[in-house]
This record gives C-alpha cells, structure tokens and sequence, in this order.
C-alpha cells in the first residue's frame, strides 16, 4: 500500500481534523432480490452504532493526542449512502453493499463526494470497505482502520490494525503483540477442557466451520459465497468414510447446505468452539474464511481455508511489510500509544506515561458480543456457582 501522506504532502493536505467512521456502505442485513414483486426493504445502516462506539471509546484519546477536533462521519451523520449508491447505480440492499464493497475503483462522482467529507482529515475508522479504504489512498487522505482481531480466546478481544501510511505504520511496530504469546493461552483452554464434559469425537475427525450468512469475509470476486459454493472441493478433501463434523455459527444455526456424500453423514455440533479445538481426536478444522481457521492454527490442528483469510497479520515486528494488519492488544487504549503512532504525521502533544489496564473481558463486554467465549469464562463461573452442570 502506497505512502499516502507522502503523497499527501506534496499535495499540500493538511490534516485539521480527526474523522470517525466505518462500513457506511452496509445496510441492514437484507435478503437478496428474489424478483417476487414484493416492495425492497427498507434501507437503513447496520454500522452506525458500532462508528458511535468506536468515536466514545476513542475519541478523546485522539482529540488529546492530537489537539485536533474529532468528529463522526457515517451513514446519515455526514454521509448520504443512499445517493452514494445512486451514483453507483447499484440497487440498496445486500446485493448493491457486496458490489460497493469489492469495487475496484468509483466512478468521479462517488470520488468527488467522498473528497467532499473526508478532505483535510486523519480517518480512524472500524472496518471499512476494502472500496473505500482504496478510494481514500487514491485521494491521498489517510486512514487507521482498526477490526476485531481473529484470535478471540485471549483475556479479551482487540484490534487489528491496518493503515495506509508508511510512517504510521512503522510507528505502530513497536507496539504488535507477537503470535507465540497467543500459544499460552491456547494450552490454557486446552487444559480446562479436560474439565469440561466428555465431547464423543472419532479418531482422525475433520470439523466443518459455518459462518453468518451475510459477512464481508465471505464476498469474494464481487459476490456473497457459502460452504455449497465449495462442495467439490471439500468433497476431494475428506477421505470416503472419515468423520466429518459441522458446527454451525451461532449466528446461523441452521445446517450446513450441502448435499450428498460425505456431507449427509455429518454430525452437527453444538458444543462451544473453545471445547472443540483442543480435542485430541480433531485432526482438521475447514472453512471459507472463519476467524476459527486462524485460531485453530494455535491449538495445533490443520487448517484448510477454502478462501484466502482476510486479515494478512504478521507473526512478530520484524516480519511485518506495509499494508499489513498489525495485533494492537493493550497499545490503543492509551492517548500515549496514538502521540507515538501519529507523530510521524502531525503535531502531537506531550507523552504522559499514563496506561489504561483494561480488566478481562473488558471489551467483550462494551460490544456486548462474546463469540462464544463467555461459554467457557463467565457463564462456566455462574453455572458452577449455581450448582449447574456446565454445558458445553
């Protein structure tokens, strides 16, 4: 990814202002077009509330930072999507967002209205479209976009982090969680699950990971994919015979879609992902692109992912290339981390030494999503305190 403020300064930007924002692309999620003649659903966003979270978890640190004013820009606070997709010519529901979301470049009037909003600013956004990342780096406007990390099983989630910014990158190094502490806490999930109840798993199984219906990992070559897209290649995986198991997303419980062989003799898994992966006799986790497929990695299973993953995230500092997703575990959460990250690009104020120690679960709990991981953390403690049996 090329050096955008290079670019920009030779330009002449300056950066006067600090701009919140994420995928103000996507809608609510909205079954595809069945040509049925019934009216569209209504069009609405399904990110303004997580930009919000983003900006009052942030903002501060960077308006401290900075000394710069922050802001939010997002679906109709700044942005009108609706006429975005106007001059795409793209029609507004999930189909329009999958076509918005993989296009390799906009036509003028869509570039001249984002110029209009994100013009003299830094954007720290919360996963943006891969459209919109690369029409900012071509308008030479500088972003931090920060996503939940795949690794989810640590004391917490957090962020990876991808810019558009040599020098904020090469700021950021020093502050990437290594991948080998992720082992640790790996062999520590591993460990309870001795203490879990007995999970039934023959010998050499192969376990199946759904995902949502409608995520932006699954758009690939300009269209939603699922599991069925890939039955001959998984069927040309799987030995005549093996065992096969499929756990579904909790999000998308319903069954794996695909017929035949070896897929009709699949067993259907309701047990927590975390008791799954440490069992001896899984020997192979497969997917489209679940972040399942980068955790299974530590619990020492072969992975097979079927699409490339969607995060490229280097295994320590020394490895990382620009362009890159970089582990943030604790850095972001201190004003300090965004004066080291940002100096290269603009006037900071004095470092304090302060940090922000974030308890366990600490942003699980502001996002109010746990990806399974309460399973075997806060709902194990209650149950045991209440006499119960855990479940698994």
């Amino acid at each position: 990814m090329k050096d955008t403020f290079n670019q920009a300064r030779r330009g002449g930007l300056v950066i006067q202002r600090i701009l919140f924002t994420g995928d103000f692309l996507r809608p609510g999620d909205t079954p595809p077009r069945t040509g049925s003649g019934h009216p569209p659903p209504r069009f609405r966003s399904s990110q303004l509330e997580n930009v919000v979270w983003l900006y009052r978890l942030l903002g501060r640190k960077l308006a401290e930072a900075t000394g710069l004013p922050a802001d939010i820009r997002t679906w109709g606070r700044g942005i009108d999507t609706p006429a975005l997709y106007q001059a795409l010519g793209l029609g507004q529901d999930t189909e329009g967002w999958v076509e918005a979301f993989s296009a390799p470049t906009f036509n003028r009037p869509v570039m001249n209205r984002l110029e209009a909003v994100f013009q003299g600013s830094l954007v720290i956004s919360f996963e943006m479209a891969d459209s919109i990342k690369r029409a900012l780096t071509q308008l030479g406007i500088p972003f931090v976009d920060l996503n939940i990390h795949p690794v989810r099983f640590l004391p917490d989630v957090f962020f990876a982090a991808q810019t558009n910014t040599q020098a904020v990158f090469e700021a950021m190094l020093a502050h990437h969680t290594p991948s080998e502490t992720y082992f640790d806490w790996a062999d520590l999930l591993a460990a309870a699950a001795i203490k879990r109840p007995h999970i039934p798993i023959a010998p050499d199984t192969a376990l199946l990971v759904g995902q949502t219906r409608v995520d932006r990992s699954l758009i690939i070559d300009g269209r939603l994919h699922g599991l069925a897209d890939y039955a001959d290649t998984l069927r040309s995986l799987m030995p005549p015979g093996g065992p096969l198991m499929f756990k579904p997303h909790p999000y998308n419980p319903g069954g794996h879609g695909l017929q035949g062989a070896p897929f009709d003799a699949a067993i259907t898994t309701s047990a927590n992902i975390y008791t799954l992966l440490p069992q001896e006799n899984l020997s192979r986790v497969i997917g489209i692109s679940s972040s399942v497929l980068v955790e299974a990695h530590y619990f020492g299973k072969q992975v097979t992912a079927l699409s490339a993953l969607p995060f490229s995230i280097p295994d320590t500092a020394e490895q990382a290339e620009p362009g890159q997703h970089l582990s943030l575990y604790d850095a972001c959460f201190s004003t300090d981390f965004w004066r080291d990250a940002l100096a290269p690009v603009l006037n900071t104020t004095a470092r304090t030494g302060h940090r922000f120690r974030r308890p366990p679960n600490t942003l699980r709990l502001s996002l109010g999503n746990f990806w399974g991981f309460n399973e075997v953390s806060t709902d194990f403690l209650v149950q045991l305190y209440q006499g119960s049996s855990p479940a698994t």
